[in-house]
Formats: structure tokens, sequence, C-alpha cells
């Protein structure tokens, strides 16, 4: 959270002290080189069969919901799943070939969500992009801070002068 906020104040600052646009299209050339550094690992993966895929897939998965900021207490996997049942803290979970992930909180409710590979990179790298947001989505909404809970989430916010809302 602390990175988030310090992005936020950077994002603010004039571009003459380092921050505006600038600093964000920097940031996002940054990040989208390594993004595009992993997403090239996954699909050279491709030549190792559908296992390597896979397993090169989940990782992947793991890597981006282990960058999210995780309250005390709660647990994540991203898995490679073959068609087969699996059971994750005593209960058991159906599943088709492809990605899932698993989300624990700390007063024991699982949250669980998978998607179906396609062994097309583009498609499977942006549908489990799409599992890390909403996992991202499950601990805001935990936290309060998810806007679409109908909470009054507003009122517990600063708005910075150029319209950034910023925890108090």
């Amino acid at each position: 959270m602390d990175e988030d906020l310090d992005y936020l104040r950077q994002v603010d600052l004039p571009e003459s002290m380092g921050g505006g646009q600038k600093f964000v299209t920097d940031k996002i050339k940054d990040e989208e080189e390594k993004e595009k550094e992993i997403k090239d690992a996954v699909a050279n993966s491709m030549d190792g069969g559908q296992a390597n895929y896979l397993i090169r897939l989940a990782a992947y998965g793991q890597a981006g919901l282990e960058m999210l900021d995780w309250p005390e207490g709660w647990e994540r996997y991203c898995l490679a799943t073959d068609g087969r049942e699996i059971r994750v803290y005593g209960r058991w979970f159906k599943t088709k070939v492809g990605i899932q992930i698993i989300v624990k909180d700390k007063d024991s409710n699982i949250y669980s969500r998978g998607v179906l590979t396609t062994m097309d990179p583009i498609i499977d790298i942006a549908n489990v992009d799409t599992l890390i947001i909403q996992a991202e989505n499950t601990i805001d909404s935990a936290k309060g801070i998810l806007l679409s809970d109908n909470k009054d989430t507003v009122s517990s916010l600063k708005r910075t002068q150029s319209g950034i809302y910023l925890p108090n």
C-alpha cells in the first residue's frame, strides 16, 4: 500500500520535480518491458508441451499474486490443473485443464476462480491477468475500499489536486 501511495504522490508532483506525465510514462514503459519478458518466457514454454506450458502460466499467475498487497494471514495459490478434482484446505474443487487461483482469508473463507486455457499465450496471459485483478478486488472488498461494494468509502478518502483519492 505504501508503494501505491508513493506512486500517487509522485504522479501528483509537477513534471519539473520529476512527477506527472513523464513519471507515469517511464513507469509504464519499465513495467511493460518486464511483463513482455515474462510473457515471452510463457510463450516459449509451448515447446515443452502442455504440462510445461501450464506450469509456466501458473508461475506467471503466482508472481502476479505475490505483487499484490496482501493482508496479514491471507494465503494465495495459482495452480495448473489437468481436469481432476483437487483438494484445498479440506475442500474439493472440480477443475478442467487450465489455471486455478485459490485465496484463503484470515477467517478461513476460501475463494476460488479458474480459467480454461486455449494454448494461445496472448489469450491465456490476459485471462490470468483477469484472475489476478479479481483476487485484488477480493482483497479490496475485504478492506472496505472497493467502490462497487456500495459502502461509503469516499468519506474515508481524501482527494488530491489532480483528482486522485488517497486513504486518510
